[in-house]
């Protein structure tokens, strides 16, 4: 029986999977139109980045606090922008949020850069 993936696991591919989403709206070229798909998309991740928030602003959460810090501002812009595209669509806005999300999910799956600078307690499930 295969084992279930780590929450890391899971944090990527749900960030990917968002990215393509994302990215299957944008098309080739041109101007972005407002599409169901796109509402679903954008839908889509706005309840990722909804579920990484609550768990960086979680008493419990062990990631240090400036880094949690960052990441709340970060996940303001994504909802603010998300909401935003939704009204009015741009490519370049469409493209910071899938940047966003592959960076994200690259960083997660990397791993902590230096296993000495990581807090012990942090649990492997943990959202970064």
């Amino acid at each position: 029986m295969a084992s279930a993936p780590s929450g890391r696991q899971v944090e990527v591919t749900v960030l990917r999977a968002a990215s393509g989403k994302i990215r299957a709206c944008l098309g080739t070229e041109g101007p972005v139109t407002w599409s169901q798909r796109l509402g679903e998309a954008l839908r889509f991740n706005l309840k990722i980045w909804d579920v990484f928030i609550a768990d960086w602003s979680a008493p419990e959460c062990q990631l240090p606090l400036e880094l949690r810090q960052n990441l709340l501002s970060l996940g303001a812009f994504i909802r603010a922008k998300s909401f935003g595209q939704m009204a009015n669509p741009e490519r370049a806005t469409l493209e910071t949020l899938l940047n966003i999300n592959e960076n994200l999910a690259a960083g997660v799956a990397q791993g902590p850069a230096s296993t000495s600078s990581a807090p012990e307690s942090v649990e492997a499930g943990q959202a970064v």
